[in-house]
């Protein structure tokens, strides 16, 4: 009989034998001096095979026969971390029993046995590792530790083995991603109480950011629970944000409402955009966001680093409910919340009386980047309205220049319809049709070159 023949799957028999547990078949090839070192594609021994599908018979006999226990497949795995990871305990208890490495590592995740019990969930291997002194400070190639898979997955009672036995939950430098990964369910429990009594809720982690602001972007109920315990809740991240401040991005009313009756500053700006809270909900369009900022006092006059303020922003993303919101409350209107796309948004703003012919800081009206842009129904509305359309800017170009300059012609007739001079120069001399000209040359000059 030739044992080392393979069957379609590439399969050696022995393999095919051990995979599917029949132990008298394997034994008989055993006795036929079949290679038990033999490999399938994935690099997988019998030994191996019968650990990853709890086969504990098909692993004894082939222990006892000299099969090499430490053998790895493709992904470094050896025996004891396949059955650890499907939790296989008997079979675990005879790997440690025959001496197998309590601490081999895979190669994608450096996880050991222990760390691949815990993430699966699997309390009896857990235990069983720990009596037999796996290292409980193991930590994986993302930097976190052990108890953190317990954790996020909410593995209760691997958690108070973990706890139990030393597992440092409160002290790790990755605290703060510990603590936000628990579930709400797990601080709801007494022994969650317990442990997070003991915590330090306001460890930093990799990146800076604190369980209270991680619950609060997320959602979390837990977040409160921090709040209880006292957590800053002015603390900012890396960003240089609060945790009112994501709230109010992300528009989570109830995070909202909490923060501000916890007496969070709704005047916090962060670094890069000099946002307030309300400049967040506004510019993102939360409408019930923006009266819950409104209602306690906020600035409606803030204004951001390019200087514009909960109104402008938005007006210039078109979020109407937010606008009558704003627009009710008092805000100021100016030239740019009416520079925009948003029909809408800008007829609302009519119907309050905003000023049509107000300027910017470079004398550019309403009506100019509707123009330039090709918003037909926009300057149509305006132009509706009794906007000049003769005005300049600081530049001298008038409405119809710039729309003329971006060859948009519907804009460009129903401006000359209105009475748009096409006569008028800006400060470079260049009427409309120069403009067209100009541009069109400009073209041509940059395709020759491409060619």
């Amino acid at each position: 009989m030739n044992v080392k023949v393979k069957d379609i799957y590439s399969y050696m028999l022995l393999l095919r034998a051990v995979r599917n547990g029949y132990e008298e078949v394997v034994q008989l090839l055993v006795n036929q001096s079949a290679n038990i070192k033999a490999k399938d594609k994935y690099g997988y021994t019998p030994l191996l095979q019968a650990a990853a599908d709890g086969h504990k018979i098909v692993v004894w006999l082939l222990v006892e026969i000299g099969a090499d226990i430490e053998a790895k497949d493709s992904g470094n795995h050896t025996a004891l971390l396949r059955a650890a990871g499907n939790g296989h305990s008997a079979i675990v208890r005879l790997l440690v029993d025959k001496g197998a490495d309590i601490e081999a590592k895979d190669s994608e995740y450096n996880d050991t046995p222990l760390l691949w019990a815990a993430q699966n969930g699997h309390e009896t291997v857990v235990r069983l590792l720990i009596d037999q002194g796996a290292s409980m400070g193991v930590k994986d190639q993302y930097s976190y530790r052990l108890l953190s898979w317990a954790l996020q997955n909410w593995y209760g009672r691997i958690v108070r083995l973990l706890v139990n036995q030393g597992g440092n939950i409160l002290k790790n430098k990755h605290g703060d991603r510990l603590l936000s990964q628990a579930t709400p369910n797990w601080y709801k429990t007494v022994f969650g109480q317990r442990i997070y009594q003991g915590a330090d809720v306001e460890v930093k982690g990799k990146h800076d950011g604190r369980p209270l602001s991680r619950s609060v972007a997320n959602r979390h109920e837990k977040a409160e629970l921090f709040m209880d315990q006292g957590v800053d809740i002015e603390a900012k991240d890396k960003d240089d944000r609060t945790s009112l401040s994501r709230a109010a991005a992300g528009g989570h009313e109830a995070m909202l409402q909490l923060l501000v009756r916890k007496g969070a500053d709704i005047e916090a700006r962060d670094n890069e955009y000099r946002d307030t809270p309300l400049l967040w909900v506004a510019q993102n369009g939360h409408e019930t966001g923006v009266r819950i900022q409104v209602d306690q006092g906020a600035d409606k006059k803030a204004k951001d680093k390019d200087d514009r303020t909960p109104l402008s922003q938005a007006a210039a993303n078109g979020h109407e409910a937010a606008v009558r919101v704003l627009v009710e409350e008092g805000a100021n209107i100016d030239a740019r919340d009416t520079q925009n796309r948003h029909e809408a948004v800008i007829q609302l703003l009519m119907d309050q009386n905003a000023d049509k012919e107000s300027k910017d800081k470079d004398d550019r009206r309403p009506l100019s980047q509707p123009s330039e842009n090709g918003h037909e129904a926009v300057v149509q509305l305006l132009v509706g309205e009794g906007t000049e359309v003769q005005a300049k800017d600081i530049y001298g170009y008038t409405s119809l220049s710039r729309a003329a300059a971006k060859e948009h012609e519907s804009v460009v007739r129903l401006l000359v319809n209105q009475g748009a001079d096409i006569e008028a120069k800006d400060k470079y001399g260049y009427t409309a049709l120069l403009r067209v000209a100009d541009g069109k040359r400009r073209q041509y000059r940059s395709k020759e070159q491409r060619q």
